[in-house]
């Protein structure tokens, strides 16, 4: 987003393993992280939270002092289920630990189907936070969690009683590429002046104008100014699925129809379905027909049980191409991976909608 980052989910030691990928790429900083969104407050995925929040803090201390008081302004927002303010006031409040730099507001996602029903303790943190509730909409969902560039969404999942969510980063709608030659062609034939056309189309477009007026009295179609006809182009859209099993998945569905890129968790293989169901889990199989149902492009497994590592490097990729294969099976439309640390997947443009 930017120059800023958004971080899905914080385990055990999230700021190491982002502060090894600095050394190692110059484009990614950790003080430039502006966003952390949990997707539900198990230990693997919420227990680094309060580390990672001490090194975005600590972080902001260098730069020149203009760049701080502008960053002062910014605290660190996270974004998580009913209990997740709670939940930091604790660990931050009896550690006594204070984060004088940045700060942090909670935005917790309140009305959701699993919502424990007390979860405020006495606990007072050194540096206070604004509160923040969204409730969820008539859509089933939370909607109003980005910023000027990107919209962040949440819709909740089945984790077997745990409130447990799925994020949605969308980028937001831009204008499509001027066709120069058209616009200068229309100028010359309607005795106008390029340069006013030029800079009247953002505000005909933003107003869902359809006819750009020129000064001889004759109009231009305002699509016949963009490359294709496209006016806007469409943002990318990527999908971030906590823990969750194959049931009360509508809102998630919804929410991620026409993802570019679906993160879904796979923990056990689809052999074990009945396991992992009982566990609030996935499968590979599961998480393909999820990714087949949306229309999603791309398909990326996360989360996988640690039963599956081997010491043979062979015996290893011999699993990761059958665990891809079991998704690929229900998702024959799309590309499916296996994440690992420290990849790095190009999220593709968005493409239309499948025929038939």
């Amino acid at each position: 987003v930017g120059r800023s980052f958004v971080v899905v989910d914080a385990g055990e030691g999230t700021q190491h393993q982002i502060m090894k990928h600095n050394a190692s790429r110059k484009d990614t900083r950790i003080r430039h992280v502006s966003t952390v969104l949990v997707t539900h407050l198990h230990g693997d995925h919420a227990f680094g939270l309060p580390g990672l929040l001490c090194a975005l803090d600590a972080a902001d201390q260098g730069g020149s002092s203009e760049n701080k008081a502008e960053k002062k302004n910014k605290p660190i927002k996270v974004v998580g289920p009913r209990g997740l303010r709670a939940f930091l006031r604790v660990a931050l409040g009896l550690s006594r630990t204070e984060l004088p730099n940045r700060g942090y507001v909670v935005v917790e996602l309140r009305g959701g189907p699993d919502d424990p029903e007390d979860d405020d303790p006495s606990a007072v943190v050194a540096k206070s936070t604004e509160p923040q509730d969204v409730e969820l909409s008539s859509e089933e969902a939370w909607v109003g969690l980005g910023d000027e560039e990107v919209e962040i969404s949440a819709a909740p999942l089945d984790h077997a009683g745990m409130p447990c969510v799925a994020y949605a980063l969308a980028e937001k709608a831009k204008l499509g590429k001027i066709d120069a030659a058209a616009v200068r062609a229309a100028a010359v034939r309607g005795n106008d002046d390029p340069k006013r056309l030029f800079a009247a189309l953002r505000g005909l477009v933003d107003a869902g104008e359809t006819e750009l007026g020129l000064r001889d009295g004759s109009s231009f179609p305002v699509r016949e100014a963009f490359v294709g006809g496209q006016v806007r182009t469409s943002g990318r859209k990527v999908v971030v699925f906590g823990d969750c099993r194959p049931s009360r998945q509508e809102a998630a569905k919804k929410l991620a129809r026409g993802a570019d890129l679906v993160v879904h968790e796979a923990t056990l293989e689809t052999a074990l379905a009945d396991v992992a169901f009982d566990r609030g889990h996935s499968t590979p199989a599961d998480a393909g027909r999820l990714a087949n149902a949306v229309e999603a492009q791309t398909l990326v497994l996360w989360h996988v049980s640690p039963r599956y590592t081997h010491d043979d490097t062979e015996k290893m990729d011999a699993w990761a191409r059958a665990y891809v294969a079991e998704a690929s099976a229900q998702f024959t439309e799309g590309t499916v991976l296996l994440a690992n640390d420290f990849d790095h997947v190009t999220v593709p443009p968005p493409r239309p909608p499948r025929s038939g």
